[in-house]
């Protein structure tokens, strides 16, 4: 089990990405590192259409970063989470951007939307006294930490998070081997995890998410529900 954000510095996971209905017509990768600050971190989520998807779509390519500092307590708190959407490349590139500033100082946080260079909205929300907040990437780390409690069949965490909305909650359940039964998608053994987290973040119809945890606890496979536009999207991590 891991311990500490340290034991995940330096991790780098490559997956084939398949939706529709073909396999490997993008890739993606999640890594974990040091960020330029002590006691911060940086998770960053990337992904890209290949081939025939990458000329359907214009090349689209999708960014998600989050910055995170470990706190007293041994949790990591989110400081900024940005997500990035783009497509086409030169002067036809058209980049959309959501960025979420977590301000603890003044119990604030701002959501802004930049496209193609140009702010176009800033959005601010009361704290509301919350110390400590997820991102999705932020809660996958502390989740894998155990930082929300024991990580095994029939555990469920409610987790705070902001939204567009403003406060609102990432849940995980870890499924039963009864809830399990009948679900093909994924090998019998390690634990496989529905997650529930705000539809704005990967453009779902409900922003269900399905991972399944390899017995080396490592994030092997993970489906994306209803990507508008692409159905369920699978990732499969590269042996």
């Amino acid at each position: 089990s891991i311990e500490s954000p340290d034991e995940m510095v330096g991790e780098t996971f490559s997956y084939d990405i398949s939706f529709l209905w073909f396999d490997r017509l993008a890739e993606g990768s999640l890594r974990f590192e040091e960020a330029e600050q002590d006691g911060q971190y940086r998770a960053i989520l990337e992904a890209k259409t290949l081939g025939v998807a990458a000329f359907f779509t214009r090349d689209r390519r999708e960014r998600h970063v989050s910055l995170m500092k470990l706190t007293p307590n041994g949790g990591l708190r989110s400081l900024e989470f940005e997500s990035t959407t783009s497509k086409g490349r030169g002067r036809s590139r058209e980049d959309r951007v959501r960025r979420y500033i977590f301000d603890y100082e003044n119990d604030k946080v701002y959501r802004e939307q930049v496209r193609t260079g140009k702010k176009i909205k800033r959005d601010t929300y009361e704290l509301q006294n919350r110390k400590l907040v997820n991102d999705v990437l932020t809660a996958f780390s502390n989740f894998r930490m155990g930082y929300f409690g024991a990580v095994e069949p029939g555990a469920h965490f409610d987790i705070p998070a902001f939204s567009r909305k403003g406060p609102a909650s990432i849940t995980i359940d870890v499924l039963t081997a009864e809830e399990r039964v009948g679900d093909p998608r994924f090998p019998p053994e390690g634990l496989v995890c529905r997650v529930h987290v705000d539809k704005e973040i990967f453009k779902t119809g409900d922003g269900r998410i399905y991972l399944w945890i390899d017995e080396q606890a490592r994030p092997a496979l993970g489906v994306v529900e209803k990507v508008l536009g692409l159905g369920d999207v699978r990732g499969t991590l590269r042996n």
